[in-house]
C-alpha cells in the first residue's frame, strides 16, 4: 500500500523467530529481493516486575523480567487512562526498565511494544498510590550508636500500604502500622552524628521525607555532677546537674524515681531542677530525661529526708569575736555535707550522734538567727544566738597573790557587757565563778595556791 509517492507500507505475515530476506513486487509472480533482513522476535512473556507499584506523581523505575533479546534496539512502555508513552532501556538480556508517568492513583496495566505499533499486555498489574506526606517526627533527638525508635505521622497513607520501610541516612530499619496515619520505624544502632531524616516507603524504591523535620543524633551523655544529692522534704531546694557533654535538645525535667520535676539549662552541660514538693521520705534513682524521652542515668541516688527537730542550743550566747563553740542537738537528722549559718555567715560543721558541733565565726552584736543544712542548700532553723561585744580588762587588783594565804578577793576593772549568765575568773587553767559583776568589774575570789602554781 502506497502512503505517498515514495513510501510503500507493508504488514508482515506470520513466521518463526529469525531472519527474513525483505523483497517487493508489482506483480504476483515477479518479486525483487532487497538487501534489507526483516527479524522476527517472540512475543514478549514476562516473568515478574519489581516493584508492582509506585507512587502517583511517578518516577518510579520498573524492572521487567522476561524474554527480551539483546537485539532489540528500543523498546516502548506504556500506561492506559490516561494513555502514555515512555522509552524502556534493555538493561541486560532478559531485564527492561521502564519509569512510570503521572497518573491517577488506581490499579493498572503496564504494556509493551518493540514498534509503537504492537502492544502486549504485562499480566501482573501494577498499582498508583497517593504519595504518603509525612506531616511530623516524633522523637527527634537520639545518641549515636544506640538502637531507636521513632514515630512519622503521614497523610495519604492507604489501607493498602503495600510493603512499608524506613530508612535514615542509608540505612534501613523496619516499619510497623500503628494506624492510618501512624507509622513507627524502629532502627539498630547507628554510627550517625548531627542531622539526618527520617524517611519512608511504600514500595522500597521511592522515599519520601519532610525537611522541616531533621532528626539529630548525639554523644552517648552521662552526668558527672549532682549537687546536693539530700533534701529535706517539702523544701524547696534546686539541683545542678552537671553532663558529661552539651546535649543538642532540650532537656524536659528531672525524675526523682518516678516523681518529674520542671528542669532547665542553666549553660550548655549544667541542668537545674526543684525537687519535687510531695516526695517523701526516702531514696531515689535520680535521672534527666532530655527531648524525645531520652533517660540520662545519673547512678546516683537521691535522699529526701525529715526536718531537723532541735532539742537544745548551747550556749546560746557568746563574744562578737567569735571563735567560740556551739552544740546543736537534734533528731531525725541525716548526716551529708553538713554547715552551720549564723545569719548570712556559713561555717563546716561536724556531725556525730545527734549532735552538730560548730565553731561561731565573727560577727555583729545583737540576735542571729542559727540554721544547719545536711546538704549545704537546704537550711533548717534551729534558734537564736546573742552576740555581746569582747569584755575589755583595764586592771586587775592586786596584781601578786600570796602563797598558801587564805582566799583573796581580785577586782578585775573594766568594760563588761551584761549579758545573761554570770562572768567566771580563770586562775592557773581553772575557770572559778565571779561573786559579783557589773558593765566596770568583775570581782572573784582567788583559790588557795602554792608556791609553784604561783611561780
Amino acid at each position: 500500500m502506497f502512503e505517498s509517492f515514495s513510501i510503500l507500507r507493508c504488514v508482515s505475515p506470520p513466521a518463526t523467530p529469525g531472519h527474513a530476506q525483505f523483497g517487493i513486487s508489482q506483480y504476483s509472480g515477479q518479486v525483487v529481493m532487497t538487501n534489507f533482513l526483516f527479524e522476527y522476535i517472540d512475543v514478549p512473556v514476562i516473568f515478574d516486575i519489581n516493584p508492582v507499584s509506585g507512587p502517583d506523581n511517578g518516577g518510579t523505575v520498573v524492572k521487567l523480567h522476561g524474554n527480551f533479546p539483546k537485539v532489540l534496539r528500543i523498546v516502548f512502555c506504556s500506561f492506559p487512562d490516561p494513555f502514555s508513552l515512555t522509552v524502556g532501556t534493555l538493561l541486560d538480556e532478559g531485564i527492561l526498565s521502564c519509569v512510570t508517568p503521572t497518573h491517577v492513583p488506581n490499579q493498572s496495566v503496564l504494556s509493551l511494544s518493540y514498534d509503537g505499533q504492537q502492544f502486549f499486555p504485562v499480566s501482573i498489574p501494577f498499582t498508583f498510590y497517593s504519595q504518603p506526606v509525612i506531616v511530623d517526627v516524633q522523637p527527634r533527638y537520639f545518641f549515636s550508636q544506640r538502637a531507636f525508635n521513632v514515630s512519622l505521622y503521614v497523610a495519604n497513607l492507604q489501607k493498602d500500604t503495600g510493603s512499608l520501610v524506613c530508612k535514615c541516612s542509608d540505612f534501613y530499619g523496619k516499619a510497623l502500622l500503628v494506624n492510618q496515619s501512624t507509622v513507627l520505624c524502629s532502627f539498630q544502632a547507628l554510627d550517625l552524628k548531627g542531622q539526618a531524616f527520617i524517611e519512608v516507603s511504600k514500595n522500597h524504591q521511592d522515599f519520601v521525607r519532610n525537611d522541616e523535620f531533621p532528626v539529630f543524633f548525639m554523644p552517648v551523655l552521662s552526668i558527672v555532677g549532682l549537687s546536693p544529692i539530700l533534701a529535706v522534704r517539702n523544701y524547696t531546694t534546686e539541683v545542678r546537674v552537671k553532663l558529661s557533654d552539651s546535649p543538642m535538645s532540650a532537656v524536659r525535667k528531672c525524675l526523682f524515681g518516678d516523681f518529674p520535676a520542671e528542669a532547665s539549662f542553666l549553660d550548655d552541660r549544667t541542668i537545674i531542677c526543684q525537687v519535687p514538693s510531695v516526695l517523701p521520705v526516702g531514696v531515689y534513682n535520680f535521672f534527666v530525661v532530655l527531648d524525645g524521652d531520652i533517660a540520662v542515668n545519673s547512678g546516683k541516688y537521691f535522699t529526701i529526708t525529715e526536718a531537723a527537730l532541735t532539742t537544745e542550743i548551747s550556749p546560746t550566747f557568746g563574744p562578737e569575736s567569735g571563735g567560740w563553740k556551739v552544740s546543736i542537738s537534734t533528731t531525725n537528722f541525716v548526716a551529708g555535707s553538713i554547715v552551720c549559718r549564723f545569719s548570712d555567715a556559713v561555717v563546716d560543721a561536724t556531725y556525730f550522734q545527734s549532735d552538730i558541733t560548730c565553731i561561731v565565726p565573727e560577727l555583729s552584736i545583737g540576735k542571729h538567727a542559727v540554721e544547719v543544712s545536711a546538704n549545704a542548700a537546704d537550711f533548717m532553723f534551729v534558734g537564736f544566738i546573742d552576740v555581746y561585744a569582747d569584755p575589755v580588762m583595764l586592771d586587775v587588783s592586786p596584781k601578786v597573790l600570796t602563797a598558801n594565804s587564805t582566799s583573796e578577793i581580785v577586782r578585775i576593772i573594766g568594760s563588761f557587757p551584761v549579758v545573761h549568765a554570770p562572768y567566771c575568773c580563770e586562775f592557773d587553767g581553772s575557770l572559778f565563778l565571779a561573786q559579783n559583776s557589773n558593765d566596770s568589774v568583775v570581782i572573784c575570789a582567788a583559790p588557795v595556791m602554792d608556791e609553784n602554781a604561783l611561780g
